[in-house]
């Protein structure tokens, strides 16, 4: 059993959330010239609603020198977060614009702001089993960056219970790949 855990650490993709609204727009535009791997807005943005693409979430698949990037200039200041999946880019990308608006009976739809790793704190220790299990979809784990600098939160769940470890260490980008590691 645990060398079929070892050989799916392996093959885990690994991906990571920018928002724009909160990095600024030069940030996201730094991030896609910083790498030729897969990236996309992660709202299903409608033509009238282009004007949202300069605040809106950016999915990146990992590449080490964007990583790199991130984790020196926006990790702990709230710009996102990682997540590793044996998913494909499209199909997270498909699961997280799924969840992107929020609607209510009566109401309009509103933006979930998922992507956000102050919002992921709160609402995930909040969520009942089926609700854990619907919002991880293909996702294996999180890591959000912590309440305190040099903190980290991975998030995992099985079977709709979930694993919150808070540990207190810095990231590191594996040298062999641009997966991001907590040493």
């Amino acid at each position: 059993m645990a060398a079929l855990a070892e050989v799916k650490s392996l093959i885990m993709n690994s991906f990571f959330f920018l928002d724009a609204a909160r990095c600024g727009f030069e940030n996201i535009e730094k991030a896609k010239s910083l790498t030729s791997s897969a990236h996309a807005i992660a709202f299903p943005l409608m033509e009238k609603e282009s004007y949202l693409e300069e605040v809106a979430p950016y999915l990146f698949a990992q590449e080490k020198g964007l990583v790199e990037w991130y984790v020196q200039n926006g990790w702990y200041d709230s710009w996102g977060y990682f997540f590793e999946s044996d998913a494909t880019f499209e199909r997270c990308l498909t699961h997280f614009q799924r969840m992107a608006i929020k609607r209510e009976a009566g109401k309009a739809g509103r933006y979930f702001r998922f992507y956000d790793p102050r919002v992921l704190k709160k609402i995930l220790p909040g969520y009942e089993q089926q609700q854990v299990i619907d919002f991880f979809g293909p996702v294996g784990k999180f890591i959000v960056e912590g309440d305190v600098y040099d903190e980290s939160i991975e998030f995992s769940q099985k079977n709709g219970t979930l694993t919150q470890k808070k540990v207190t260490a810095n990231l590191l980008i594996n040298e062999n790949s641009s997966k991001v590691l907590i040493s």
